[in-house]
């Protein structure tokens, strides 16, 4: 966990931004380790936060409040554009909290799965775009066949 200090910090950086951002990026951090940053409390307090970035982060230490979303209730959280890059871990419980997505980049993304379609299909119904790069365990064909079943644009960058 970050300390005290920053923590507080952090608190009032929320307090004081989040009515108004509308666009984030989280990065992994060497320097802070991998709970530095409350990304369910900026999700949580930002009613404008429509793009979120995160790169190289594993959302089950950065997100831990989304191990078991499975069911009812669940968090809706404003974000329309979702872009992740590398070990970002299982993000189906993030996909169900985001029924605004419109667009979604998944980049080198390893532990992605065909169960991310069923997902998608449920819990994201405002999807028009997809697009994936480098996520091995996708198919050409899983993309088409989601494509076909869905009208979602899909931009296969990894062929």
């Amino acid at each position: 966990m970050a300390s005290a200090p920053m923590q507080i910090a952090i608190a009032q950086l929320i307090s004081r931004h989040c009515s108004s951002l509308k666009k984030l990026t989280v990065r992994y951090s060497w320097r802070y380790g991998p709970h530095f940053f409350p990304l369910d409390v900026i999700l949580s307090g930002c009613p404008m936060l429509s793009a979120l970035g995160l790169y190289h982060v594993n959302l089950g230490k950065i997100f831990p409040s989304l191990e078991d979303v499975m069911g009812e209730p669940r968090p809706r959280y404003p974000v329309k554009i979702l872009k992740l890059a590398g070990r970002s871990g299982d993000i189906r419980s993030l996909l169900r909290c985001c029924p605004h997505l419109q667009e979604l980049e998944l980049s080198y993304c390893p532990g992605i799965t065909r169960d991310i379609f069923a997902v998608l299909k449920t819990f994201c119904p405002k999807l028009w775009k997809l697009v994936v790069l480098h996520c091995k365990l996708i198919s050409k064909e899983m993309l088409e066949t989601y494509s076909t079943s869905t009208g979602v644009k899909i931009i296969d960058r990894s062929w």
